[in-house]
């Protein structure tokens, strides 16, 4: 509600130091503006994601409402995750041995860091380099370039928020080896198991068709399949000790 409605961005000039400081600041209209969070978030998603000479388009009015309702709710989500992560964490301490709460304890801050840089990849590499790759064709084709602006959002909160998962993978790895119930020699064993299933899901969640981008995706996953070994293998070892 207050990323749709109610929540602005300001700037203000300090003097002295002569910078300027975007200030959040609170009010409330029934009309959404150009002026909340949501909407500055649109333009700022569309001038670093798409192409020049793309513009945004409305099929229905109903479009724009959802949205911003999207792009809140995803605001809104990261804002409180690590409220959700605490509550989820308290909420499975009873039940779990001290091993394994000291497992977790240990896996948050590189779970978040890992989160934050899927996000990241997906915004300042992936995202514009699939969407430059998708509208090279239609301009090679001679026609105008348009994207509804309601696909457009859910396009890119949804591969953000994949690609901040996809992140983790080195996470789930080591945590596994830490519990002691995936040792790190069976995921040398079976690496070429794991790059024939990453090649399927880069097939599935990659939007275009021209195995660009699937490939850029693949090749993601096995860094951080490489990285979850090495990071499984330090765990054994130090188990084995």
């Amino acid at each position: 509600f207050l990323f749709f409605f109610a929540v602005k961005i300001t700037y203000i000039d300090i003097p002295f130091i002569g910078i300027t400081l975007p200030i959040p600041s609170f009010f409330l209209t029934l009309i959404p503006t150009k002026d909340t969070i949501s909407m500055q978030f649109l333009t700022k998603i569309q001038n670093d994601l798409l192409p020049a000479k793309i513009e945004l388009i409305i099929i229905n009015p109903l479009n724009v409402v959802i949205a911003q309702i999207c792009i809140s709710l995803f605001l809104g989500f990261i804002s409180v995750f690590p409220l959700i992560l605490y509550q989820f964490i308290s909420y499975l301490s009873p039940a779990l041995k001290k091993k394994e709460r000291k497992m977790i304890i240990l896996s948050i801050l590189p779970s978040f860091l890992l989160f934050i840089a899927g996000c990241l990849f997906s915004y300042l590499f992936f995202l514009p380099f699939t969407f430059k790759i998708l509208y090279s064709y239609i301009v090679a084709v001679g026609v105008r370039p348009f994207f509804e602006i309601s696909q457009f959002i859910s396009l890119s909160i949804v591969f953000t928020l994949v690609c901040g998962l996809i992140f983790l993978l080195p996470v789930f790895m080591t945590g596994l080896s830490a519990l002691d119930v995936i040792d790190a020699s069976v995921w040398k064993k079976n690496w070429h198991i794991a790059f024939i299933v990453f090649t399927i899901f880069s097939a599935i969640i990659t939007p275009d068709n021209t195995g660009i981008s699937m490939i850029f995706i693949t090749i993601t996953l096995a860094i951080l399949f490489i990285l979850g070994y090495y990071g499984s293998r330090i765990v054994s070892k130090k188990l084995i000790q």
